[in-house]
């Protein structure tokens, strides 16, 4: 893979050259089209594209008002009045914003179409000639891309597009299904108040910036598979009636938040011992990549919160696993953020001695262990030395046996009259006690690890 790449120390999707048509060439050899050649761009900028200083709260909303304007004219051409309506009432706009357009409308809609189609030597194309599946695919935007309250009555296609600055679907609706599959985000991304009708499809979507799904709606699948996001994810307030599925996403410095989400059904994340990898440090900076300074990680604090809430999510759908990875994930946050010395140390010996209550093998281990040290204090102190003479050694691991689980009584019965020297009463007295707390813990690991509702 790493021959094909123009420069193996950068990654695929990376930008290496912009040509002076405006394509671009991504590091694997792909050339990406210049925005202003497709007929859907140049169609919803058609009175003009925003500045390249523009960002979420600093745009020209004029403008993206008149270009919303001629979009919405065109996409909902064909809807009678009942559906124009319903929509109008989802994107928050006037009812009359969604009418067709007028024939001067059209007209001078058709000129500008046509003579900024003819300066990029393609062949110059009658808007109402275009097909309704609205193709964005391996475009790259070069400058803020503003879809404010913009309707896709049709399929939306973005895929392997690059946004190299803001890009802004706020209040707007996807009506069939929307691919962004491999879509690169270099700036701030805001879906924020979209709502996404059919599948919304985000898989393999990188977003170096933050991305924003406050008050998203979806009423389908949600799909983010292999997804990698280096800051801030947030669903607050998102609305979910179909499943959402993170799996392998990767996620660099921040959970995602989904506080006051509503979901239908539990999300799927990577949540495997193993796939530890997938989620950020508790403490730290992060180099994201060579050109970057290193970035803080989301304080221990949110993290907890965020963690909290998965948890949450896990334990109404009966994910079990899941829940406990959340768990455990969580008390290492609240250790983090404890501020007595004293508390930091028994959240660290739970999690050594039982992963916090998740693992059978670790308590069984550590019970392994103290009854072996039981077993060889009890051979040196008969033998006067530890290695043992087999003789000895059913008494002894007998004794240390009876230590550890003192419960069924086979000190008294077995043990009761033997005398012991002060190091065996001490060495027996701490095996009860270390016996009572790791059986508990192997208890606790067994119950988590097989139960079920």
């Amino acid at each position: 893979m790493t021959e094909k790449l123009t420069d193996p120390s950068k990654p695929a999707h990376e930008i290496i050259e912009v040509l002076e048509d405006g394509d671009a060439i991504r590091n694997d050899g792909v050339r990406l089209q210049a925005a202003n050649k497709n007929p859907w761009y140049v169609l919803a900028t058609i009175y003009g594209e925003q500045a390249e200083e523009a960002d979420i709260g600093n745009y020209d909303q004029i403008l993206a008002a008149k270009n919303r304007r001629a979009w919405n004219g065109w996409s909902c051409r064909s809807l009678n009045d009942e559906e124009r309506k319903k929509l109008a009432e989802k994107l928050d706009l006037p009812e009359i914003e969604l009418k067709p357009l007028s024939d001067e409308e059209w007209d001078g809609i058709n000129q500008e179409f046509a003579l900024r189609m003819q300066r990029v030597d393609v062949e110059a194309v009658q808007i109402s000639s275009i097909e309704d599946t609205y193709d964005f695919s391996q475009v790259y935007y070069n400058k803020p891309v503003v879809f404010d309250r913009f309707a896709f009555v049709g399929g939306a296609l973005f895929g392997k597009a690059v946004f190299q600055n803001l890009a802004a679907f706020e209040h707007s609706v996807f009506r069939s299904a929307t691919i962004f599959n491999s879509a690169k985000f270099l700036g701030y991304a805001s879906f924020s108040f979209v709502k996404f009708s059919s599948v919304a499809g985000f898989g393999s979507v990188v977003f170096l910036g933050i991305a924003d799904f406050i008050h998203a709606r979806f009423n389908s699948m949600a799909v983010f598979d292999d997804a990698v996001s280096h800051d801030r994810m947030i669903f607050n307030n998102a609305n979910f009636n179909g499943s959402i599925q993170f799996n392998h996403s990767k996620f660099i410095t921040s959970i995602p938040q989904f506080h006051g989400a509503i979901l239908s059904d539990g999300p799927v994340f990577s949540t495997r011992g193993s796939d530890q990898l997938f989620w950020p440090p508790i403490k730290g900076a992060i180099k994201t990549n060579e050109y970057h300074k290193p970035v803080s990680v989301m304080p221990a604090a949110d993290q907890k919160r965020a963690y909290n809430r998965l948890r949450l999510f896990m334990n109404r759908s009966v994910q079990i696993d899941e829940e406990q990875f959340f768990n455990r994930q969580e008390m290492r946050c609240k250790r983090e953020v404890e501020e007595s010395k004293a508390m930091r140390l028994l959240y660290d010996l739970f999690e050594r001695v039982s992963d916090f209550g998740s693992s059978v093998l670790r308590p069984a281990g550590w019970l392994f262990v103290v009854w072996l040290s039981g077993m060889i204090a009890k051979l040196e102190a008969v033998q006067g030395e530890w290695y043992p003479d087999w003789h000895s050694v059913p008494s002894a691991m007998g004794w240390s046996f009876a230590n550890l689980f003192s419960f069924f009584g086979f000190h008294k019965r077995y043990f009761g009259e033997e005398e012991l020297n002060a190091v065996l009463q001490v060495t027996g007295g701490v095996q009860t006690v270390a016996g009572f707390i790791l059986l508990f813990f192997l208890g606790l690991g067994l119950r988590n690890r097989f139960r079920l509702r």
